[in-house]
């Protein structure tokens, strides 16, 4: 993976996974679905970058399915990631740790 920092607008640097969450975030939260958390890491040699959604009073399969189809043509504009990776769209008590 190339550089993962970019300066921001007040001097610090910002994550890969903050650039991300700053470009989805909106469109995301337009249809009512919140981003709890993005992370990119690697397991078993396979590069993923997970994406934690939830929603009252559940997040479904569809959902999933929804922020997967409204981010993709999003991330695919911005390309921050220049190696293979899966998309992990998945709900916060799938995966995620936010009691």
């Amino acid at each position: 993976m190339g550089n993962t920092h970019s300066l921001n607008l007040i001097g610090g640097y910002m994550s890969l996974e903050d650039k991300i969450l700053n470009v989805i975030k909106k469109d995301v939260n337009n249809i009512g679905i919140e981003i709890k958390e993005v992370k990119y890491l690697k397991e078993n040699g396979v590069n993923y970058l997970r994406i934690f959604i939830d929603k009252e009073p559940f997040i479904n399969i569809d959902d999933c399915v929804n922020v997967t189809n409204l981010i993709n043509p999003i991330l695919d504009k911005y390309d921050f990631i220049d190696e293979p990776y899966m998309l992990d769209i998945s709900s916060v008590s799938k995966g995620g740790n936010y009691e």
